[in-house]
């Protein structure tokens, strides 16, 4: 604990630590005293209160700030914000840096009790920039302790002590240059646009070659159940038509705990038709990667650990997705080991249950990602197939 005592005026008799004197000792450990000779004002107060709170990490208060530290999906209009578990006060008037880390200047000053700054009196503080941040560059937020003081403990926020506390990127939206295979653990990557990777006969897919160097073509040989290759028109770009149709796997037993996936279903009332995307060959209750007949949450159980869809988290399971008749990018994370079950695309039990919608593309890791690999990975996708709101079609 920190503890505060404003003693009355006491001259003439020596300072002891650890005692009060007459031979009375303390039990107890002791990792910072500073004394001053006079009363302090309140500001003075809270600054040596925040400087012990940061320095031995004593009573600070959880909060979580949008964006997130190392993110690299920020749009240039986008304000900041910190969310915290009780009320918070403003109640001073230092100001919030944020740093230009491509050059080190500052971006911008903005004071704390200014109307730059809202949010005072709730859980959530929200700063909004005057400029808008200029994209393919990296910014990082100083945010100063003791400027905010919660009112249930009274305990003051302590800032940002690191100075790489909260640091962001701001992309080019239109940069579709990531590459997947960059983050470790990449076992499969599909990409529709990269014409280059399609086999067709006639308007049917035959093979879709797989661009992680692993190998993991996807094929079918039965022409009944390949998939047509179509224009998406907002983008303009390639996507596979599932329209009762499926593509197997090579080497398709393998880890996978952590699936991106670009997508929209034909059948927005679902009526007989199965939404699956990735799914397993072979016994179909090992499947958590598609959707049952007509409903827009997830198969059975085990359900995913986690469910992500256009960057936004879905609340717990069987994580309803509410709608998905519109494109989207979907991260669905979990444990699953391969168990001899090969994958296939576009089914969610090998030739049973074939899928009705549209894919362009999909990306599987064998591990969880980090939160700043999901934000990539999710950014590369919505940048590349420009799903952010926009009205999509697709056409043969």
């Amino acid at each position: 604990m920190i503890l505060t005592i404003d003693p009355d005026n006491i001259t003439g008799k020596p300072n002891e630590v650890g005692s009060r004197g007459g031979g009375l000792y303390a039990w107890n450990h002791v990792a910072e005293v500073i004394s001053y000779n006079r009363t302090l004002t309140a500001k003075e107060k809270r600054q040596v209160i925040s400087y012990l709170q940061k320095k031995w990490r004593i009573a600070e208060i959880s909060n979580v700030k949008s964006p997130v530290d190392d993110s690299v999906s920020v749009l240039a209009g986008d304000n900041l914000s910190l969310t915290f578990t009780e009320t918070m006060d403003i109640i001073d008037t230092a100001s919030v840096v944020i740093r230009d880390t491509t050059n080190g200047n500052i971006f911008e000053s903005i004071a704390i009790n200014s109307g730059l700054v809202t949010g005072n009196g709730t859980t959530t503080i929200t700063i909004n920039p005057t400029n808008n941040f200029q994209e393919t560059k990296s910014y990082r937020v100083e945010f100063p302790g003791a400027q905010l003081q919660g009112e249930t403990t009274g305990h003051y926020y302590v800032g940002t002590p690191d100075p790489t506390m909260w640091d962001f990127y701001v992309p080019d939206p239109l940069d579709t240059s990531f590459d997947p295979t960059k983050i470790p653990g990449c076992e499969l990557w599909l990409d529709a646009s990269d014409l280059s990777t399609l086999t067709l006969s006639g308007t049917r897919v035959t093979d879709w070659t797989d661009k992680s160097s692993k190998g993991r073509n996807a094929y079918q040989t039965n022409n009944t159940y390949r998939p047509d290759s179509g224009l998406i028109s907002s983008c303009e770009k390639n996507a596979l038509i599932f329209h009762d149709r499926y593509m197997d796997v090579d080497n398709g037993d393998f880890v996978t705990e952590t699936i991106f996936q670009v997508f929209r279903n034909n059948y927005p009332n679902f009526t007989n038709r199965s939404s699956a995307i990735v799914g397993r060959a072979t016994t179909w209750d090992s499947d958590i990667y598609s959707f049952l007949v007509n409903t827009t949450y997830f198969a059975d159980v085990p359900y995913p650990q986690r469910v992500i869809k256009n960057s936004v988290e879905v609340s717990s399971s069987p994580y309803d997705l509410e709608k998905t008749d519109d494109w989207m990018v979907l991260m669905i994370e979990q444990a699953r080991p391969g168990s001899n079950r090969p994958i296939v695309i576009g089914s969610r039990d090998g030739p049973n249950q074939r899928a009705y919608n549209q894919i362009a593309e999909v990306v599987v890791y064998n591990r969880t990602l980090t939160a700043s690999e999901v934000l990539q990975v999710n950014n590369y996708l919505q940048n590349k197939w420009r799903i952010a709101g926009l009205s999509h079609s697709l056409k043969n």
